[in-house]
């Protein structure tokens, strides 16, 4: 039987060598390669801010923070995602309201959101959520 790895880390460059450098300084998660590495990023993009965060769901939460996602609104999510999708929504006081996925792509359609929003007019917010390297819709 072939075992196929659940991940396959290269470092055939310079990586080992910056994480000794990151752990060296003392600063793992604020070192000056995440400042170096958000500057970069904001620049490729072209956008003045960019934040690096600790994983995704922080990321949501800065999202619905932004978007001023408050207490008891409502909230778009798709059936077919991690739960940390609809966590961030109930951790901002808001309401998730799940929408079932297509069933051959697991993902939301344009058919599925405007059936919803015909039912659901005041909700704010939709997380759109890809799947298997899928774009949503």
């Amino acid at each position: 039987m072939r075992k196929i790895p659940f991940s396959k880390i290269d470092c055939n460059g310079n990586e080992l060598s910056y994480v000794k450098e990151v752990i060296e300084s003392g600063w793992l998660t604020t070192a000056a390669k995440a400042k170096e590495f958000e500057q970069n990023f904001a620049k490729a993009i072209n956008v003045k801010n960019v934040f690096a965060v600790n994983s995704c769901t922080s990321a949501l939460h800065l999202a619905l923070d932004a978007l001023n996602v408050k207490a008891g609104e409502k909230v778009f999510v798709p059936t077919m995602t991690f739960t940390a999708t609809a966590e961030v929504i109930r951790y901002m006081g808001a309401d998730p309201i799940f929408l079932d996925v297509d069933r051959s792509t697991a993902l939301l359609t344009p058919d599925i959101l405007s059936k919803a929003i015909k039912l659901y007019p005041d909700v704010k917010v939709l997380m759109a959520v890809h799947f298997g390297g899928n774009p949503w819709i």
